[in-house]
């Protein structure tokens, strides 16, 4: 059989690629190395969702399948050593409502395998060789079955080494910094804030889920400071994570190690893109493009802007009775694509690097430029605009 597209890996990138290429009419399947037919997705981590996203997954039929299962973000209150926050976004003020939302992955992964022909996806396998000419890819798996198909979607992960088959260079920075991720009980209301606060050792921010008195945690930290922290002791864990959220004060105390109802996990922090968005008619989404620190919360966003431009490319090519995977016209969505990209890394890598140097000069400009930022409302109204629909 000849596919239209062939999707590697079947996390969220690949099965909301294939959700949305079956929405116009592609006919495809998901090559994924482990086994996912027993639909047992365990992913903790919570998952920030724009209002472009949002609107998109709606436009799928797969956010009223979440049936409200998720938070909604309606202010980001950002703080440093202080519990008067340095800068404020209110949903109402910039898009007339909601900022955001946060979706927990386990549950998005369960709405998306749940509308997949169980009969597309091949399990338990992965590409080895992919061979292209003027009009196909041919593919070869593990269990040596031969593919065919007119483009291949690479949705492997940050660390897959599938690119490295095209010597495609990329550029990778450490920020020395590891993130300890989980969800918590707290005492207060979150009344739908999300919180993000900077310290010389990394940001903590919190993420509101659907349950009030409950949050999502990202925990980024200087790397051996991390190491020490995961590694401790629960209880000392937990006199450390409060001593950062009294700092702030919005969400209260965590009151013991039973209110961290999920297990942490632990990955390294980097930046680390492609040089290259597509090779032939192979094209990459997602962190095996680009990883990007989670400060901004926008990795699953940038991906979704990404495949809607895709799609539209492709679209527009069938209604002109064009061959939609011509390297030719994947080349031209990919330079717009990694322009959006090129936004999102700057601002993200700036803000990270920026609060992580704690020498006086690099204060005094960062006092300066937050006031500047903070008293603007077309700079903040950008920042959101960015976040939100990558332009």
């Amino acid at each position: 059989m000849l596919y239209d597209a062939v999707i590697i890996g079947a996390g969220l990138n690949g099965m909301l690629v294939y959700n949305a290429f079956k929405n116009i009419g592609l006919n495809v399947c998901i090559v994924e190395k482990n086994d996912i037919l027993n639909n047992k997705f365990d992913d903790n981590r919570t998952i920030a969702i724009s209002q472009s996203t949002k609107t998109f997954l709606e436009s799928l039929g797969l956010w009223k399948s979440l049936d409200e299962n998720f938070g909604i973000i309606n202010y980001i209150y950002t703080f440093e050593k202080t519990t008067k926050p340095i800068l404020e976004f209110a949903g109402n003020e910039f898009l007339g409502g909601e900022l955001g939302y946060i979706v927990l992955a386990t549950n998005l992964l369960n709405v998306m395998f749940n509308n997949i022909c169980k009969a597309d996806i091949i399990s338990q396998d992965e590409i080895l060789e992919i061979n292209q000419d003027n009009s196909i890819c041919k593919l070869k798996t593990k269990n040596n079955l031969t593919i065919q198909s007119k483009m291949v979607i690479a949705c492997n992960g940050k660390n897959s080494d599938f690119a490295k088959k095209f010597n495609i260079k990329s550029f990778k920075s450490s920020y020395n910094q590891k993130a300890i991720t989980f969800i918590a009980n707290h005492t207060n209301n979150h009344n739908n804030i999300a919180v993000e606060q900077f310290s010389s050792v990394g940001p903590l921010a919190t993420l509101p889920m659907k349950q009030r008195n409950q949050s999502g945690f990202v925990w980024s930290l200087r790397s051996d400071l991390a190491d020490y922290i995961f590694n401790t002791n629960e209880e000392d864990f937990l006199n450390l994570l409060n001593n950062e959220l009294q700092r702030v004060g919005c969400i209260g105390k965590i009151l013991s190690t039973n209110d961290i109802i999920s297990k942490p996990r632990i990955y390294p922090l980097n930046i680390e893109f492609l040089l290259k968005k597509n090779y032939g008619r192979v094209i990459f989404i997602g962190d095996v493009l680009n990883a990007i620190h989670p400060v901004a919360g926008q990795a699953f966003n940038m991906s979704v802007n990404d495949i809607i431009a895709i799609c539209k490319s492709i679209k527009e090519n069938i209604d002109i009775g064009l061959d939609f995977s011509l390297p030719v016209y994947l080349k031209e969505t990919s330079f717009g694509i990694i322009k959006n990209h090129i936004s999102l890394n700057l601002s993200t890598d700036l803000l990270v690097r920026g609060y992580s140097n704690n020498n006086n000069v690099a204060k005094i400009f960062r006092t300066i430029s937050l006031e500047i930022f903070s008293s603007s409302k077309h700079l903040k109204s950008f920042a959101v605009k960015l976040a939100t629909f990558g332009v």
